[in-house]
């Protein structure tokens, strides 16, 4: 799905859609994009340094057992897609399904498909991976490595950052990633992640920015065990509680509360919820809610207390 507003087709329609990206964007004898637009369009946008993945116009890039994937999903009210071509190998697949939002089913199957295609045309699957970071580690104190400690949040995941014996961590479920230092503001996982923390003028971090084979991400601050107790608004408690609606088309629960003198919501994980004015608030990560009554609309969805 390549329109941000949407696009109806089905699976014969868009594999055109790659045969025509194979063809060198050709219909008959006429070239409808010209080379260097096409070779714009799979290059990553305001590339970071050191990053190798991310975003073009329209799709996404990265590198992919040796080669180049231009890949794009889409989904919500009841499917998912997936579309992905390697512009060198001349391979893709399109993949449309009824497949609920929180499966794995339509990317797995993706995955597998590609791997196939790819290993039938090439003979051999080389590694997709970073290079190690080649840097001088330091030492960093552990007061210091505390003050970056917390939980981050990006696109409804929430990471934990962790201090033990003087090394920091990042926490994503069971998932633990050590990190050597290499600055104050910059870390790397030996995997060939690298992070990159920004502060505000008190010194305080505000977000980090992970580079790795898929993207470069950004994680923005939370909370953390730290941080000094917020003060209560009498008007908070009216929010606390439970409510149910829909997100697209799917049942679903959340749940505003209150944790060490902060108003957080359950959307992802306890993400804290900061007052912009009476009755509209907005997350950590930018989504809004808004209070009319006893329905509060989270990113414009309608939620009614219980």
């Amino acid at each position: 799905m390549l329109l941000r507003g949407g696009l109806y087709a089905n699976a014969a329609e868009m594999a055109k859609f790659l045969t025509f990206q194979f063809n060198g964007c050709r219909v008959g004898n006429k070239v409808l994009i010209s080379p260097t637009l096409l070779k714009q369009m799979q290059t990553v946008q305001f590339r970071q340094d050191g990053q190798v993945a991310g975003y073009g116009l329209g799709v996404m890039v990265k590198p992919y057992h040796g080669t180049t994937l231009v890949h794009h999903s889409g989904g919500g009210y009841g499917y998912r897609a997936e579309q992905a071509w390697i512009p060198e190998a001349k391979i893709g697949i399109i993949i449309l399904t009824n497949d609920g939002l929180g499966s794995s089913f339509t990317s797995d199957v993706y995955e597998y498909a590609m791997q196939a295609m790819l290993k039938a045309k090439v003979g051999s699957l080389p590694a997709t991976q970073l290079q190690p970071v080649n840097k001088v580690i330091v030492h960093l104190d552990k007061a210091y490595l505390r003050t970056l400690t917390g939980s981050y949040k990006t696109n409804r995941r929430l990471i934990t950052l962790i201090e033990h014996k003087g090394k920091l961590a990042t926490v994503s479920g069971t998932d633990t990633v050590w990190l050597k230092a290499h600055s104050r503001a910059e870390f790397s996982a030996t995997n060939g992640d690298r992070f990159f923390f920004f502060f505000s003028k008190a010194g305080k971090p505000t977000h980090y920015l992970n580079i790795n084979q898929h993207d470069a991400d950004f994680y923005i601050y939370n909370d953390s065990p730290t941080e000094k107790a917020g003060v209560i608004k009498s008007s908070w408690r009216g929010l606390v509680g439970i409510y149910k609606g829909y997100n697209n088309r799917q049942p679903e629960t959340l749940r505003l509360f209150i944790k060490n003198g902060y108003l957080y919501c359950s959307s992802g994980g306890d993400t804290k919820v900061n007052e912009y004015q009476s009755g509209i608030f907005f997350t950590t990560d930018g989504e809004s809610i808004i209070k009319k009554g006893n329905i509060i609309y989270w990113g414009n969805r309608a939620f009614r207390k219980q």
